[in-house]
């Protein structure tokens, strides 16, 4: 009931919540940790938000999916936010898709192969600075969407889908019973459950960058 009190208060409280040190130190694990079993909605409806911390405290939530193998609500968030007009949602939204890309490279292949066209030029840097040299400088030059890459691997996906899908609130649960999530066989139909889940890998390195 703390918990649930807490992530309630904050919701209420976000037009106090009105820095990126704020929102960078307290989304990851008030809301995106509340959130990790439950209906994701409220991060969609966040990520539209007129206002700018909200927008920000909606991406920045995907820091906890990201660090338990869950990249896909980072992918359709930075979707949602690719038209943003503010270089503070630019920066974040890049960063989690750096993040993402830590995970396994060929989702953060599959995001540029879609988006680099169009994405903000500081979004664009802050998702590719991790990658080759030689593929940065492709990524910048970029200047359409594309099917395939030159510095792409396989994927029999869709971009945005995962290798698997399942039940998100029963992985949830089973979660605390393991160190890493898996992913049964199976697929779900409701978008807001269904959260793709990579192969258990180490735990990213997070280093800050805003």
């Amino acid at each position: 009931m703390e918990r649930k009190a807490i992530f309630h208060f904050y919701l209420a409280h976000t037009p106090y919540i009105n820095n990126w040190d704020l929102v960078d130190a307290s989304a990851e694990e008030i809301i995106g940790g509340w959130l990790y079993a439950q209906d994701l909605t409220l991060l969609h409806q966040l990520a539209k938000s007129k206002a700018l911390w909200e927008r920000r405290i909606a991406i920045m939530a995907t820091f906890h999916f990201l660090k338990r193998g869950i990249w896909e609500p980072t992918y359709q968030l930075s979707e949602t936010l690719l038209t943003d007009s503010a270089p503070l949602i630019h920066k974040a939204s890049g960063w989690m898709l750096r993040e993402m890309g830590k995970l396994d490279a060929r989702y953060l292949r599959h995001f540029l192969e879609q988006h680099a066209y169009e994405m903000p030029r500081t979004m664009l840097r802050y998702a590719i600075e991790r990658l080759p040299h030689e593929e940065r400088k492709y990524w910048l030059a970029h200047g359409k969407k594309t099917n395939s890459s030159p510095f792409n691997l396989p994927l029999t996906q869709k971009a945005g889908q995962c290798p698997a899908f399942f039940n998100y609130k029963t992985a949830a649960t089973q979660s605390s019973e393991k160190t890493s999530l898996s992913a049964p066989a199976g697929r779900s139909t409701n978008s807001t459950i269904a959260i793709g889940a990579l192969s258990p890998g180490r735990k990213p390195h997070l280093r800050i960058r805003r």
